[in-house]
């Protein structure tokens, strides 16, 4: 449990404190193992930094461990299986990236463990992870505290349960929570998205600390902007806690495995801001960061609308996925000149031309050899009406 010792002072001026609280603090150093082979100590890092048009995010976290059970006053972890929902991706999307994070205060702990999940198919994955940040331990007695993250992009292709069953090396005891943050491409919006995240490993034996974050610079002021904080160990029997985003500060429920997540204001031409924690009652470990807006700098097309106004079986387009080489085959009686054109993931036009079946033969190509693998949209034109098709380069 977390060590807790008392001045005199205190115990003569507040006879309530006789009994120790187990979030509290002491101002003697961390009981670690100082042998422990630390990487990316206390910091974090810039881990995800990208801008394009429809940009946005969803997560999910989750309360693990069972070590805090017995403190608690409302919030309990349940081990494993552990069920993280996804529920907000939109109707028209393109998962650009998910990584499923851990934070855990360990003993003993190999240095990959591997997480075994299903998604919501039932299908089973098995993910390598990566330790993103170590640092002390967190009160507990452990060795030490470190952040764990998983890519499973390829694995998150829809909206329910991935349902968490392992991750080897460590027990239910140990592991804080999990959060899921996928990051997707809203393929029906016009707006720009920018997503930064930092992560690593932060404890703090109470008080404050910060990052700064930077890499981004906003063209105009957002006109939608959010911050958040992903930390582990703010123990509701100790009281909310308070985290840091973009330099203001914000009173959030303790839930021990939190991801604080909330609206922010943003202003044009801003190029750094700070987030973190500050709880002077509360030992906690800071796994990740991030800031999120949009701005309409620049009019991002729409690239997939909710109804094809032209008809899919007017055309045939093959082979798909393609290695580069597209062939467009017009139904016999299409007779329209049509606008093609190709557009990939940014919302950028690469290729545009003038096809008229009637004219110029009911097949065309598109030659995309030179373009980089992953997935474009191809756009079908005939006066104010448009067919929309997905296309893989691979």
């Amino acid at each position: 449990m977390k060590r807790i010792t008392f001045s005199i002072s205190l115990i003569l001026s507040a006879t309530v404190s006789v009994i120790a609280q187990p979030g509290s603090i002491d101002n003697g150093s961390h009981s670690v193992n100082k042998n422990t082979p630390y990487y990316n100590v206390h910091i974090l890092n810039s881990a995800y930094d990208s801008t394009a048009c429809g940009l946005n995010y969803t997560q999910a976290t989750s309360l693990i461990t069972t070590r805090y059970n017995q403190y608690s006053q409302s919030t309990f972890g349940h081990g494993f299986p552990d069920t993280l929902t996804i529920a907000a991706l939109p109707t028209s999307y393109v998962v650009s990236k998910a990584y499923l994070y851990f934070i855990e205060s360990y003993k003993t702990a190999c240095s990959t463990p591997i997480v075994t999940f299903h998604d919501p198919a039932g299908n089973v994955h098995n993910a390598g992870t990566t330790i993103v940040g170590t640092d002390i331990s967190a009160c507990w007695g452990e060795t030490g505290t470190r952040v764990l993250r998983a890519d499973i992009t390829n694995a998150v292709t829809t909206n329910g349960n991935y349902i968490l069953d392992s991750l080897s090396c460590t027990s239910v005891w140990e592991i804080d929570g999990a959060s899921l943050v996928v990051i997707y491409r809203d393929l029906n919006a016009s707006y720009k998205g920018t997503f930064v995240i930092y992560d690593g490993c932060e404890t703090e034996d109470g008080g404050s600390d910060s990052t700064k974050l930077s890499g981004f610079n906003i063209c105009g002021n957002p006109v939608y902007g959010r911050g958040f904080v992903m930390a582990g160990d703010f123990q509701d029997n100790v009281g909310p806690h308070k985290i840091i985003l973009n330099s203001d500060t914000i009173i959030f429920p303790s839930l021990f495995m939190d991801f604080d997540d909330t609206i922010v204001n943003f202003t044009a031409g801003q190029i750094t801001c700070y987030n973190g924690a500050t709880a002077p009652g509360d030992c906690y470990v800071v796994g990740a960061t991030g800031i999120y807006y949009q701005d309409t700098c620049i009019i991002c097309p729409i690239v997939i609308t909710g109804t094809k106004e032209i008809e899919l079986n007017d055309f045939t387009v093959n082979p798909n996925p393609t290695k580069g080489l597209l062939t467009i085959t017009a139904a016999l009686g299409f007779n329209k000149e049509l606008t093609v054109s190709l557009v990939n993931v940014l919302g950028q036009e690469i290729i545009n031309q003038t096809w008229n079946p009637s004219v110029m033969g009911k097949t065309t190509n598109l030659d995309i050899q030179n373009y980089s693998n992953g997935v474009y949209f191809l756009s079908l034109q005939s006066g104010d009406k448009k067919l929309y098709v997905k296309i893989v380069k691979e």
